[in-house]
């Protein structure tokens, strides 16, 4: 092979290596645990409760359609806003496009999204919405994704915003490679009702999660305890 072609060869293996990784583990069985606490007012009442809790989430199931990958998530921290101690781990989809941008569906978008991913014929046009949009990839410090309606706003408001690139806290949890060394961000998302916060490593995926309502009382602080994939 000529030193030209040897070296477009190796262009293209670099890319595609590049292209096939996820921000997000997207393997079937993967799970992340996970211990804090949860504040919620009592439905009816002024009475705000606090207790600890572990949580889980963990991938059941992960459908690939082209250039789309879902991974059918179980107990996104999301489920734990306004706490309901009754409440099951619900499913949402973490929708990967092109490994650039993903996107969180939830509640009554799930099952329809389900059901055209599932039906080859579909084209799935309009499978996700801006206002969806989670994660951009490659995260780095500094970077800001949302709505492209609201990323004219001068207010900072409605936007994911990487505000933190900081020494990794995951280091010795059970399920880290020896040696895996970070980074792990810190990135936030602020409405006039509610602050949302999230610390993420890239390939790992959501290392905490903390919540907090301005209004009727609703908090959430959840810390990665262990990481891992379960034996299929």
């Amino acid at each position: 092979m000529t030193p030209w072609l040897l070296s477009l060869a190796l262009g293209f293996l670099g890319q595609s290596q590049v292209a096939e990784r996820h921000e997000f583990p997207f393997e079937p069985g993967m799970y992340w645990n996970y211990e804090g606490n949860v504040v919620w007012t009592e439905p009816g009442t002024s009475a705000v409760q606090r207790r600890p809790i572990t949580w889980r989430m963990e991938i059941v199931e992960v459908i690939t359609r082209d250039w789309t990958t879902v991974a059918v998530l179980k107990g996104h921290p999301r489920d734990l806003v306004f706490f309901d101690p009754k409440r099951e781990p619900r499913t949402s989809l973490l929708v990967s496009v092109n490994l650039q941008k993903y996107y969180l569906l939830e509640g009554d978008r799930v099952q329809p999204a389900l059901n055209r991913l599932k039906d080859s014929k579909d084209l799935l046009m309009g499978l996700v919405r801006e206002s969806e949009l989670f994660l951009e990839a490659p995260v780095s410090l500094g970077k800001r994704f949302c709505d492209t309606e609201m990323l004219t706003r001068t207010d900072d408001l409605y936007c994911w915003w990487v505000d933190e690139e900081r020494e990794p806290s995951i280091k010795t949890i059970p399920g880290m490679q020896p040696g895996w060394d970070g980074p792990e961000y810190t990135m936030s998302f602020r409405s006039p009702s509610s602050s949302e916060f999230i610390g993420f490593a890239p390939g790992i995926g959501i290392t905490s999660y903390d919540f907090n309502h301005h209004g009727t009382s609703s908090e959430v602080q959840l810390k990665l305890t262990a990481f891992g994939r379960t034996a299929r």
